[in-house]
Parts: C-alpha cells; sequence; structure tokens
C-alpha cells in the first residue's frame, strides 16, 4: 500500500489543496460520488457484517473528535482520546483526522475490536480521514447501510455515510471533515448542502457531525440554510462551546472557536457538552480540537 508516512506530506497536502480550484472554478471537482462500503466487526479478523432490518430503541449518545492523527505522539493521543470516550459510554464515536498509520492503530486497538462495530476495516490510502464506530452491544442486529459520499472540495474531503437502525427507521450518521481553512469562496456551503440532502434521502432523520472547519461569517447560517437544528444552538444557546484552542495555547496561528459541531435533522437534543483533552506524560496536548458529546433523540420516539 503505498501512503505518505511524513509530516512533510501532510505539508505537501495543504500546500496542494491551497492551488486547487475554488467552487467557482470549472474544472472544481462536483462531488456526489458513491463508494459502497460496510460495518465491520472483528472476530479472528475485520469482516463485513450484513445490513439488518431489526432497530435499537432509544437517546443515542455520541462522541464526535478530531483526533489530530499526525504529529508527535500520534498513537499515544489516540489512546488517551479513546480512553476519555469510553468514560463516557457513548453508542457511537465518530473520529476525523485520521492518519493511515493511526487509522492502523485504531483497528488493532484491544477494546475496539471486542466491543465496536467500524466502517473501516484497514488503514485508507488517504492523507486523512474519518471513521465511524457503533457499540456493538447495542446496534447487534440493527445497522443499515454504509457508503462514502465524495464532495466538492478543494482536499478531496468526503462524508462516512453510515445508517443505523433506530426508533423504527433509519438514522443517517454524516461523519465529516470539511474544507479546512479561510478560503473564500468556500466550498462548505455545498458541502453542507449535499449532507443535508442525503439524510433526506433516507426519511429525513440523522444528524450530521464532525469538524466544520467553521471560520468564516458565512459559515454561522449553514444549519439555517439547510434545514438542520444546531445541537449546541438548541442546547447552550450564548455559550462559547469552543472546540479548538479552548483555553488559548494552541501554537497554532487561530484563535478559540467552535469549529466542531452536531446538526440535526429530525432529531432533537437532550444534552451536549465539550469534552476538553489533557495533556500526555511527556506533556505534548491530546489534540487542539475538543471532543463534543451528544445525547440525542430521534423526534416523536418514546423516551
Amino acid at each position: 500500500m503505498s501512503t505518505p508516512s511524513s509530516l512533510a506530506s501532510l505539508r505537501d497536502y495543504v500546500i496542494k489543496g491551497h492551488k486547487a480550484p475554488g467552487p467557482n472554478d470549472p474544472r472544481a471537482p462536483k462531488g456526489g460520488e458513491t463508494t459502497p462500503g460496510a460495518w465491520h466487526a472483528f472476530g479472528t479478523k475485520w469482516e463485513r457484517v450484513p445490513p439488518s432490518t431489526a432497530s435499537t430503541s432509544g437517546p443515542l449518545k455520541l462522541v464526535t473528535w478530531n483526533v489530530d492523527g499526525w504529529g508527535a505522539s500520534a498513537e499515544d493521543r489516540l489512546d488517551a482520546i479513546l480512553s476519555a470516550i469510553f468514560a463516557l459510554s457513548p453508542d457511537l464515536i465518530l473520529l476525523q483526522e485520521l492518519s493511515p498509520t493511526n487509522t492502523e492503530h485504531l483497528l488493532s486497538h484491544p477494546a475496539i475490536r471486542a466491543e465496536w462495530f467500524c466502517t473501516r476495516s484497514r488503514a485508507p490510502t488517504e492523507i486523512i480521514s474519518q471513521a465511524t464506530l457503533a457499540r456493538r452491544a447495542r446496534f447487534d442486529g440493527a445497522l443499515g447501510d454504509v457508503h462514502t459520499l465524495s464532495l466538492p472540495s478543494r482536499y478531496a474531503r468526503d462524508i462516512i455515510v453510515a445508517d443505523i437502525r433506530a426508533d423504527g427507521g433509519t438514522v443517517r450518521s454524516m461523519n465529516v471533515h470539511l474544507d479546512s481553512l479561510a478560503h473564500d469562496p468556500s466550498f462548505r456551503p455545498g458541502q453542507v448542502r449535499m449532507a443535508a440532502e442525503s439524510i433526506a434521502s433516507v426519511g429525513g432523520r440523522g444528524f450530521i457531525s464532525g469538524d466544520w472547519n467553521s471560520v468564516l461569517p458565512i459559515d454561522d447560517g449553514l444549519c439555517r440554510e439547510n434545514g438542520l437544528v444546531d445541537a449546541w444552538e438548541a442546547t447552550r444557546k450564548g455559550e462559547d462551546g469552543f472546540t479548538w484552542n479552548w483555553d488559548g495555547r494552541s501554537k497554532e496561528p487561530f484563535p478559540p472557536n467552535r469549529l466542531d459541531k452536531v446538526a440535526l435533522a429530525g432529531m432533537r437534543c437532550k444534552d451536549i457538552r465539550v469534552v476538553e483533552p489533557g495533556s500526555l506524560e511527556n506533556g505534548v496536548d491530546w489534540s487542539d480540537h475538543c471532543g463534543l458529546y451528544a445525547e440525542l433523540v430521534v423526534t416523536g420516539a418514546k423516551l
């Protein structure tokens, strides 16, 4: 497998994105291509799990986290993040910015192998990617389809689209890492629109969760313009909710901001909170990104 293995490769990836055509350029990718995937479970190896028509019920607890899979101590950082996530006992985990090496580390983690379904069965060839995980004890027999949806993007971004069966129907999980940085015009409006249309196509129940990279004024209206509910705004309106550089100590030249979001369609939020990272023994922070924990209810479902 030919995959970049150095931080210089990530820098090259960002530089290539800066030079790529923007959304008004006819050469820009249109997105919308789907690649079939599957849920996987580990036995003696990671194997595909067929979709089911059974259903689970009750609130759905999820954690989303950009794990910063590049740079110093990436595997130790992932282990620390996973430990923090496991302590919250979520039903779903959505991870972004996994490197190929980081993904291999995730798939070899004993708890992940024993207790979780995963949309990945091996490391991808992309520089950075996402993975969605569903707790086996909750969703055994209640899994739907999985596919990857390509996006119009400077950075060849896509969405991991993973369906679960809950409260008698399909709930669509959209694990996103939207285009980075303050390129103007931005691809993010088109990316969110495409994600919202995907949820509408399966009955209008689902969520778009992950790193939205919300750094321009135009990003503030993307939920409203696409008929989505920003879970943070609905539940903790007026609170900062910073998920990037929350304490102002980041070495990156970006101020504290709420880059990560959970947006809802056909669902409501019972609780949402920021999960702040700590530091490893060598002093390296887990991540400049915080995690987000959210507890969601399908609209009309019995509590």
